[in-house]
């Protein structure tokens, strides 16, 4: 579904002293504009930059140049013309002379179009003249810098920017030399990169800086980048970073390292300290060439004294993805190893405990720049690399989508949430209760009925619906699977007492305990199978919040947050000990949200615009008609506005009306009419937009209000 406009209006007389009626383009494509510092106040152009910390060497990243109107409110204009950023690259790097070892620029986005940009490198005495930015007696402005580094300038797509107008975000790829420089303490290898945002033409259209003095930001603002030449990961496999403990769960760590493309690492060691709560079961090498050159016993807990995995990889010259990559299989043992090992998990309360571990890289780097040093490098930057979580009872939720409308979660879908439940091999657990919040916006499918399935130590109960259950006014009572509607929060609280479930139907013994997979004599011999269950019920997604109303709609998230809990029993006699170990997981759904996925230039007097290198030509008197798409992904919003930002002076903004022609036909005159791909008002009680300008940020609102499809008279019900 898109929102599709389109909207007339004439280009205005545009004032630039000593400049002919043919430079007089929209200020989107011409880049003759002017800078010089900033004196007065009012408009106040600001730059921030944001991005990665780190940048592997040749890398290429990306960082985000963000500007905006930050008028300080004194008196006088605070609509800034002409905006722009200057981008200062420190392309010469640490060592600069012939051969660059810093940050290079490659091209920069704004919505995803190419933005005008300017590249000057500083000549040999550190200086640049800026293409347009003057001082107060109109002269170009010296720029002064480091010999080698480069100059960027980015001509806005705007030909004004006001203090309402939404903060534009500027991408810029950039690429890291090969030949950077690397320390592994980062004293003498950090690069800086600065921005200044301005106004060229200050606070008034016309180009008279002696008059109006263009706007600059000062201090300029900084952003630091440090090099790398590899990164270590180590990952784990237990879900949610969580695991019950036992054989018949077993995980695995991956341990990952990714040199930068092309370089070069000699004597590349991994070593992995592994924690004695852990039993080993040995690992692989699935990416590189490594020597196992030392590990812990296989098939016992790790013992403190001998936990040591050394992989030998020897030279390693850096590939696109991880160059050296070994899997670490294990589960969590029930004692720690070595002499003193303590209960991984206190038998008597269930209570969690956690697995941390340790990995590290050595080798030497042998740069690519000969003016250069080898480097050794320890990579070993956290104390703790993996934390898992040793759980006697676990629980994870997760979801899958029926889904009945649009792509992607909306009113009226389906989501089917699985309950899993897993039970460490080491302990004995009755009085399970499983518990589940639906959040506002979904209520419980009382349609499908839920259903479980238990497997203990191999026996299996099947697939099995609740029994007894029956629905009243929207809710499942009667069973041990139950729901409470709250009609203020618009929340549903489930109630799932799983072991008095068992004992309902004799199921499994009958006495609603379950045991795990270690817990009797003969079972490590005999391999005794895990005890899992499962719950799955359904719920749908409704078209209104009952909490502060509203409807369900695009940008919006649900969740649902499961528990499980249970009371721990000795093994043997399985009397209570009194442990309550209990375990919680949560899934998040977002509904999709929409964009604007474009705004151009339709028509220019009624006519396609001529194009002179990608922008439409424009003269002073032109009708100008513009089309804005905004791409609606489900049939459901709230409070949504469209805000377009005219440049003064050219096009000041003015009201609207509503074009009594066809969809798809041009407007006039300051007039506005659907686009001949509009499909919202093509729908069963779909709002036309109320339209309003607003002079101070002379900008334009397309106000469709609040809308959900399912709410309209005879749609099917949600």
């Amino acid at each position: 579904m898109t929102a599709d406009a389109g909207l007339g209006g004439r280009l205005a007389r545009w004032l630039r002293g000593g400049r002919t009626a043919a430079e007089g383009r929209a200020m989107t494509e011409d880049a003759v504009m002017l800078l010089e510092e900033r004196i007065m106040l009012d408009a106040e152009a600001s730059v921030t930059i944001s991005g990665p910390a780190t940048a592997a060497l040749g890398s290429a990243f990306a960082i985000t140049l963000t500007f905006d109107n930050t008028a300080d409110g004194d008196a006088g204009s605070n609509v800034g013309y002409a905006p722009y950023i200057d981008l200062y690259l420190p392309t010469s790097g640490r060592d600069g002379g012939s051969a660059n070892d810093g940050i290079l620029f490659s091209s920069a986005t704004y919505l995803g179009a190419p933005v005008q940009s300017t590249i000057i490198t500083f000549d040999a005495t550190g200086s640049a003249t800026h293409p347009f930015a003057r001082d107060s007696s109109g002269n170009l402005r010296t720029v002064t810098g480091t010999p080698g580094d480069t100059l960027v300038i980015f001509t806005q797509p705007f030909g004004s920017f006001t203090p309402e107008q939404t903060p534009a975000n500027i991408l810029v790829n950039l690429t890291l030399s090969p030949l950077a420089d690397y320390d592994l303490a980062h004293a003498a290898d950090q690069l800086t990169i600065t921005a200044q945002g301005g106004f060229a033409l200050g606070r008034d259209p016309l180009d008279n800086p002696t008059v109006d003095s263009p706007v600059l930001q000062t201090p300029p603002v900084s952003f630091v980048i440090t090099p790398s030449v590899l990164t270590l990961t180590k990952v784990s496999s237990a879900p949610e970073g969580e695991t019950v403990t036992g054989p018949n769960f077993e995980r695995s760590y991956t341990i990952s390292l990714d040199l930068a493309v092309g370089q070069t690492f000699t004597q590349a060691n991994i070593q992995d300290l592994l924690p004695r709560n852990i039993v080993y079961l040995g690992s692989t090498v699935v990416t590189g060439s490594g020597t196992l050159l030392d590990q812990p016993g296989i098939g016992v807990a790790v013992d403190p004294a001998n936990n040591r995995l050394l992989y030998d990889f020897g030279t390693l010259v850096g590939v696109a993805g991880p160059d050296a990559q070994i899997v670490v299989r294990f589960y969590v043992a029930d004692v720690q190893g070595g002499i003193g090992g303590d209960d991984v998990i206190d038998p008597a309360t269930g209570a969690p405990t956690v697995t941390s571990n340790d990995v590290r890289a050595t080798g030497n780097f042998v740069p690519l720049d000969p003016r250069d040093p080898i480097t050794p490098i320890i990579e070993d930057v956290t104390a703790v690399d993996n934390i898992i979580i040793n759980r006697s009872i676990a629980v994870q939720k997760s979801s899958s989508l029926i889904d009945n409308n649009s792509p992607g979660l909306s009113a009226g879908d389906v989501v089917i949430y699985t309950l899993n439940v897993q039970l460490s091999d080491y302990f004995t657990l009755g009085d399970i209760v499983l518990s589940d919040l639906l959040s506002d916006g979904q209520r419980v499918d009382t349609s499908f009925l839920p259903v479980f399935s238990v497997s203990e130590r191999g026996a299996q109960s099947g697939v099995l619906a609740f029994n007894g259950l029956s629905v009243v006014a929207n809710e499942f009572t009667g069973g041990t699977f139950s729901t409470a509607y709250n009609p203020v929060s618009g929340t549903t609280a489930i109630s799932v007492a799983l072991s008095n479930e068992l004992i309902a139907r004799g199921l499994l013994g009958g006495d609603g305990i379950l045991a795990g997979g270690r817990t009797q004599p003969g079972d490590t011999v005999a391999g005794t199978q895990s005890t899992t269950l499962t719950v799955t019920f359904r719920a749908v997604v409704q078209p209104q919040f009952v909490a502060g109303g509203g409807g369900v709609g695009q940008g919006d998230t649900l969740s649902d947050t499961a528990g499980v809990t249970g009371t721990v029993r000795d093994n043997a006699t399985l009397a209570p000990t009194g442990g309550t170990p209990a375990d919680d997981s949560k899934v998040d759904l977002v509904i999709p949200a929409g964009q604007v996925s474009g705004k151009a230039v339709l028509a220019i007097n009624g006519e396609p615009p001529v194009l002179v290198n990608g922008s439409p030509l424009l003269s002073p008197g032109d009708l100008i008609t513009f089309s804005i798409r905004y791409a609606l992904p489900v049939s459901s919003f709230d409070d949504l506005k469209l805000v377009d930002f005219l440049p003064l002076p050219i096009l000041p903004a003015t009201g609207l009306t509503q074009s009594l022609a066809l969809p798809g036909v041009l407007p006039s005159e300051g007039q506005w009419n659907y686009g001949a791909n509009d499909t919202l008002n093509t729908l069963s009680g779909a709002p036309d937009p109320t339209i309003s300008f607003d002079s101070s940020g002379n900008s334009i609102s397309f106000s469709y209000g609040s809308y959900s499809l399912q709410l309209q008279p005879l749609q099917p019900p949600a």
